[in-house]
């Protein structure tokens, strides 16, 4: 079965049956990671990892359970990503602020 970019089945390739081990004949070894483990890189819970992943803004492979590659992860972290705008103070005209509910 070919892999679904938003979700689906992932090939034996990527995700090998328990006991079984990825061929390495030329192909490339795709480091896949558990929901836990994008949980802690993400320093969010499991359970918003699960809704990025329904949501359908974070693609992931259903293997024995759901799988996201680097690449995957890489994606939506570049798809969050906000250029920062410079940040304007507000000037100063010198004055102190009046206080009012404070009398001297």
């Amino acid at each position: 079965m070919a892999a679904v970019a938003g979700g689906g089945r992932c090939p034996q390739s990527v995700c090998p049956r328990k006991g079984e081990e990825r061929p390495s004949q030329g192909q490339k070894n795709v480091e896949m990671l558990k929901v836990s483990q994008v949980a802690g890189r993400l320093s969010c819970s499991i359970s918003t990892v699960y809704g990025l992943v329904e949501s359908g803004k974070l693609g992931h492979h259903r293997c024995p359970g759901i799988r996201i590659s680097e690449e995957q992860l890489a994606a939506f972290l570049g798809s969050t990503k906000r250029e920062q705008e410079p940040v304007t103070l507000p000037r100063s005209t010198g004055r102190r602020p009046r206080l009012k509910h404070i009398t001297i």
